[in-house]
């Protein structure tokens, strides 16, 4: 089953320990996770302006969605 996580999400996920990190665990793990290049796009810009993320970790996230 493929699942489609948005953007909210996958920011919750990597940036709090809680219940998304949770669900993006199970999905990596028994599902297919889809992620769209507009939603790619959207996390790299909210980790780096509201959270300050490096941009080699930003690059890093990216890359580990990817696969």
């Amino acid at each position: 089953m493929r699942v489609f996580l948005d953007t909210n999400v996958l920011v919750s996920a990597f940036a709090t320990r809680g219940i998304c990190a949770d669900l993006l665990g199970i999905v990596i793990a028994e599902r297919v996770l889809v992620v769209s290049e507009a939603v790619l796009r959207e996390l790299r810009r909210v980790l780096d302006d509201k959270f300050g993320v490096p941009p080699g970790t930003i690059g890093e996230v990216e890359e580990f969605l990817r696969r």
